[in-house]
């Protein structure tokens, strides 16, 4: 509801966002490779004029089915627009900060795995450095589904890369998400209906339930068709290699550069179409069929 609701922001709203990628969530051998990492986030290099300075660490579960943001440091000393501006009149405002962790894909900077967030309403300047204090603990979070695991690779490579997305968003007025999630709800009130019922006949009808999950299992196979795909165009493009002899002619040179950079840049989307596959994969349960061979430039 939050990501809907942020879309009606201007003039009635600012926001502070920043996505950092993590290299991966795990390791090759299973465990959580962000364990005890921090994550850092603030308008400014200045500390002394920052609006906003955190520090939240993650902690995982002595299980490893969930973690968690641990509050290390949190500075707030004034809001993200001043009141002095035309459309910020009142001294209270609603805040809200979302973190999410974001699969890579075509839709932006990926698809969102997991996330948290959090609304503060009626916030007086006051009360800024107060929403979070050292030591609190936030609500656990569910792991991403595990890859599956590749062989040959080292345990303590890092797999399944993310972005990492922060988020921060300061309304003008007191109040102004409520007004903004009646909104929402009474355009979504079919929407919402439609997925109760669907999750009702799920729980109740094995039919339905074998429907949604040839369903998934049919985008998982879209998934891979389209890896497949760029598999087959990226390896069309690798048989065209042009040769470069030592007498090339400046023509012959920037044809061959132009040759490199075309197949990096479909090796990417590559990769990011075999993550997008294997993601589908899992949450069909269906095992991963394999990667395609890798294609290198010699």
């Amino acid at each position: 509801m939050l990501d809907a609701a942020a879309a009606r922001l201007q003039p009635e709203a600012v926001t502070l966002e920043a996505t950092i990628p993590l290299e991966g969530f795990y390791q090759a051998d299973g465990l959580i490779a962000i364990d005890q990492g921090c994550l850092a986030f603030h308008d400014g290099t200045d500390p002394g004029k920052c609006a906003v300075m955190a520090v939240f660490q993650v902690d995982v579960s002595p299980d490893a089915t969930a973690f968690r943001f641990t509050v290390r440091h949190w500075a707030r000393k004034e809001f993200l627009r001043p009141t002095k501006q035309f459309f910020q009149r009142s001294t209270e405002r609603d805040f809200a900060i979302k973190i999410e962790m974001l699969a890579p894909g075509s839709d932006g900077v990926g698809t969102r795995s997991v996330f948290f967030e959090h609304i503060f309403t009626l916030v007086e300047p006051a009360e800024l450095p107060e929403l979070f204090v050292p030591g609190q603990q936030l609500p656990w979070l569910a792991v991403p589904r595990r890859p599956t695991p590749i062989p040959g690779m080292r345990p303590s490579a890092k797999v399944m890369p993310l972005n990492l997305r922060v988020t921060l968003i300061e309304t003008t007025k007191p109040n102004q998400f409520a007004h903004w999630l009646q909104g929402l709800a009474a355009e979504k009130k079919g929407d919402i209906t439609t997925v109760v019922k669907d999750a009702v006949r799920q729980a109740i009808d094995p039919g339905f339930a074998a429907i949604q999950t040839a369903k998934q299992a049919g985008t998982a196979g879209t998934a891979y068709a389209a890896y497949k795909t760029l598999w087959d165009d990226l390896s069309t493009h690798h048989a065209a290699r042009p040769k470069l002899s030592n007498s090339a002619t400046a023509q012959q040179k920037a044809e061959h550069a132009a040759w490199n950079a075309t197949f990096d840049v479909k090796k990417q989307l590559l990769e990011s179409n075999r993550i997008v596959a294997k993601v589908g994969f899992d949450a069909a349960d269906l095992p991963w069929p394999g990667d395609l061979p890798e294609l290198k430039v010699d």
